[in-house]
């Protein structure tokens, strides 16, 4: 009965009575600690007021004698360590001292109370004062002791509470389930009689789980029935189709209701490099998983293909034995069977190798979208994704950066050193531009000849990271760009700034406006950088540098 229900029940209920107990000390504890310390103090505390008066008439009239008897009724209650009068006029009359045995009242720390003595005929007159010193060891001694009662009392409550609760549990429930869990391990798939039901269980919880497993007994005879007929059924639609297979040269499958994987042709083995042909597939134990471990997609289109009941198509990444991610082109229909839940139609379907059709599309995508020199983002790429930006700024209410630059001496190098030295430029700039470009989210591009760009989403022109990125980047342009044969050559970098929405509010304003900062730099002696509206009066050192 160790790792029976009622016994693990017993240890559960066990861990929860721990833990309570645990809970409650943890809260008991210093809630019935602070309580019994207040009142101690409260009974110290009424102790020393109602003696104030008359300490405050021994300390008026001077008499050490009755301070002393007073001070020493107070050091006999348990809870007090020590007292002092201490008189106004110490000439008159010494203070009065008094501690237990063993204390040295100048090891004393700062006294628990302070109380003035006042002149029996002037409640203005102070003649002296009370201090008193407590007994902490005293205080934690009567605290633990109360804590430590309380406890015990709350522990014998939970332990008592735990016995009955767990004979309850055996009597009606433990007992009643052991019998109930013998009589269902005898039971035998597709056993055509039930459990029996005793009658003192016809209406409670024991007779419900008794009629529940009856019921499934008869749905599990019933399911093997049904699986019988459905292997049948299989074994026709493979001899039906085993031909098609095996001759067409598109790889093809066949998935069950239950998306097992029933059968695949000679095509899809080669196709997702099974070297073993449909014996692999039998090893592998056959599934959707197989035909696509990456989770690309094929699982969705098999699902919509029950869920609409027409046949789909879509391009998936999918992964092979030996080779990399390629390409296929699914096309999935539907195969009706008698059931009418579309959810168990078979599925037939077939893979088309389009791997080469696909690297062929995304290098004429990147072609569209890349300057070819620099690998810079093209001009029809930036201005498609600055409207895009744009729209984003405004629903989100951000502000959008653009930086327009045009290199400085970039004609002479062309004239001079060749169109070659030019090109080694400007790879040499986009490489630096995107090293100083960092996030995600920024954009450099490359308009034509030596106009370049940069995106910063989020940032406004005049924003501090705006400047100090603009400075830089004049700063790295400016640096010797090493050539081929050897030479080098060196150019330098006027930048304008613009921002949405404080200078346009569209991709064609946003461009001009920072392209007239940059005029500006270029009409104050270049190699500086200036805010779009910005006269050349108003560029300080911080955002201009001379070149």
């Amino acid at each position: 009965m160790s790792s029976s229900l009622h016994a693990r029940f017993r240890r559960a209920l066990l861990l929860t009575s721990a833990v309570l107990v645990l809970a409650m000390l943890a809260l008991v504890w210093p809630l019935a600690a602070e309580h019994r310390r207040q009142e101690l103090n409260q009974t110290v505390e009424a102790a020393v007021q109602a003696m104030v008066p008359s300490l405050a008439a021994g300390a008026y009239a001077f008499d050490a004698t009755v301070l002393q008897e007073l001070g020493a009724g107070l050091v006999r209650l348990p809870a007090v360590q020590a007292v002092e009068v201490r008189l106004v006029d110490r000439t008159l009359a010494p203070s009065v001292q008094l501690a237990r045995p063993g204390t040295d009242l100048s090891l004393l720390a700062t006294p628990h109370w302070t109380v003035p003595l006042s002149s029996p005929f002037s409640a203005t007159e102070t003649v002296g004062w009370l201090q008193v010193w407590m007994n902490t060891g005293h205080l934690e001694e009567e605290v633990r002791t109360e804590v430590l009662r309380l406890l015990l009392l709350q522990a014998l409550l939970v332990a008592t509470t735990l016995a009955v609760v767990q004979r309850l549990a055996r009597r009606l429930l433990s007992q009643p389930m052991h019998q109930l869990a013998e009589r269902l391990a005898s039971a035998q798939p597709g056993q055509a009689l039930g459990l029996p039901l005793p009658p003192e269980h016809a209406h409670d919880e024991i007779g419900t789980v008794t009629q529940s497993v009856n019921q499934l007994l008869q749905l599990q005879l019933q399911a093997l029935q049904r699986e019988r007929a459905l292997r049948a059924e299989i074994a026709a639609m493979e001899q039906r189709y085993r031909s098609i297979f095996v001759a067409s040269a598109a790889g093809q499958f066949l998935l069950d209701g239950e998306d097992r994987l029933l059968d695949a042709n000679p095509a899809l083995a080669r196709l997702l490099g099974w070297p073993e042909g449909r014996q692999q597939l039998a090893a592998q134990g056959g599934a959707v998983g197989l035909l696509d471990p990456t989770g690309a997609g094929l699982a969705d289109l098999v699902a919509a293909v029950r869920q609409t009941g027409q046949t789909q198509s879509a391009d998936l990444p999918l992964v092979a034995a030996g080779r990399p991610v390629f390409w296929a082109h699914c096309v999935l229909s539907p195969l009706p069977v008698e059931d009418t839940d579309r959810q168990r139609w078979s599925v037939e379907g077939a893979l088309h190798d389009i791997t080469q059709r696909k690297l062929e599309e995304e290098r004429t995508r990147h072609l569209a979208d890349h300057d070819t020199l620099t690998g810079l983002r093209s001009r029809a790429f930036f201005e498609r994704h600055l409207q895009h930006a744009l729209n984003q700024a405004r629903d989100r209410g951000e502000p959008l950066a653009l930086l327009y630059i045009d290199l400085d001496g970039f004609k002479a190098v062309n004239d001079q050193l060749g169109h070659a030295a030019g090109d080694q430029v400007l790879v040499t700039t986009a490489q630096r531009l995107r090293l100083i470009f960092r996030r995600r989210e920024d954009l450099v591009g490359r308009l034509g000849g030596d106009e370049l760009v940069v995106l910063l989403p989020g940032l406004d022109a005049h924003a501090p990271e705006v400047r100090q990125q603009a400075l830089q980047l004049i700063e790295q342009l400016r640096q010797p760009v090493p050539l081929t044969d050897g030479r080098s050559c060196q150019v330098g970098a006027s930048v304008g700034a613009a921002s949405y929405p404080l200078h346009a509010h569209s991709p064609v304003g946003l461009l001009a406006a920072a392209d007239q900062a940059m005029y500006v730099v270029k009409q104050a002696g270049k190699g500086c950088f200036a805010v779009a509206e910005a006269t050349l009066d108003a560029l300080t050192p911080d955002t201009a540098h001379a070149a």
